[in-house]
């Protein structure tokens, strides 16, 4: 997984279950975090660069830039996260066929939504990006 903030990229490796923070301009390791579990799928900044999101199968967790955790949130199947664009102390994560809302700071939970019909679960991300 790779994601780019600004001149600042990071790289999630459920391989060796690392995090790095890389200088995308200079070309050098800025921070090297290990992860709070085993398999991550995804490594993303959230509340505007603030704060990060480990994401696993069924679970994400909040963590400031230096990797200690602020909360954890486990559900009962797989689960995709998104940082919404227009406001970026949320998260949106798909759960089946649910939108669960919560803020990215402290996890505490804002509302859920019930998907509707026409989406498919590629659709997500989309309908989830433009909120």
């Amino acid at each position: 997984m790779y994601i780019l903030i600004s001149n600042i990229s990071f790289a999630a490796s459920a391989g060796d279950n690392g995090i790095r923070i890389w200088d995308v301009h200079g070309g050098k390791l800025v921070q090297s975090i290990s992860t709070l579990k085993i398999g991550i799928r995804k490594a993303t900044f959230i509340s505007g660069g603030d704060m990060f999101l480990q994401v696993y199968g069924a679970s994400f967790v909040g963590c400031s830039l230096t990797g200690d955790l602020r909360y954890t949130k486990e559900f009962q199947s797989d689960v995709d996260v998104i940082s919404l664009r227009k406001h970026k102390h949320t998260l949106a994560v798909s759960v089946k066929e649910e939108l669960v809302f919560f803020n990215a700071l402290t996890g505490s939970e804002i509302k859920r939504k019930e998907m509707p019909a026409e989406y498919s679960p590629f659709g997500r991300e989309f309908l989830i990006g433009e909120l």
